[in-house]
């Protein structure tokens, strides 16, 4: 969705940095357009990753220094925070300081706890290789379907630059 709504923005903004007489009296509408692809944009940045109805207690604030009494600011952020790492800074600063001990460094992230992981891996019926299937299908699933697509591109890209002479 983000990808669509920078896309948007940066077509509205073309017609709107490279008009003519004939599209003058299509301005307006282009700045509206653009306007509504930037509010998008912006939105979608500031959504959180999670659920907002989830308690955040033992959750570290996003700049508070970093310590093993709370859990990483991971599980309480938004999306531009996650994509800007903004979040790490407090950890960073103190490596630049000094070795990191196991004080300095917050809890793992609520899903990645490996009590919570190796619990719920045991819930599984099955063998060893059902649960593993089961329990990482879709990861397996996408990987999968990226190794494909990346074969097909790599079997077809050659093809293309031989019919153009680039090879």
């Amino acid at each position: 969705m983000l990808v669509f709504f920078i896309t948007e923005l940066a077509v509205e903004l073309s017609f709107i940095l490279d008009h003519d007489a004939y599209t003058v009296t299509r301005l307006p509408a282009y700045y509206v357009a653009a306007g509504a692809a930037m509010a998008g944009c912006v939105t979608i940045l500031l959504m959180p990753l999670r659920e907002p109805s989830v308690p955040i207690y033992d959750i570290a604030a996003v700049g508070q220094p970093s310590s093993s009494d709370f859990r990483s600011p991971e599980d309480n952020l938004r999306l531009w925070q996650f994509l800007s790492v903004s979040w790490m800074a407090p950890l960073i600063s103190i490596g630049k300081n000094k070795r990191l001990d196991e004080d300095d460094v917050w809890f793992l992230g609520f899903e990645f706890q490996h009590r919570r992981l190796h619990e719920n891996f045991r819930r599984l019926k099955g063998s060893v290789v059902g649960r593993i299937l089961r329990s990482n299908g879709i990861d397996l699933v996408i990987v999968s379907t990226i190794a494909l697509v990346m074969m097909i591109c790599g079997m077809e890209f050659p093809c293309m630059l031989r019919k153009y002479s680039l090879i």
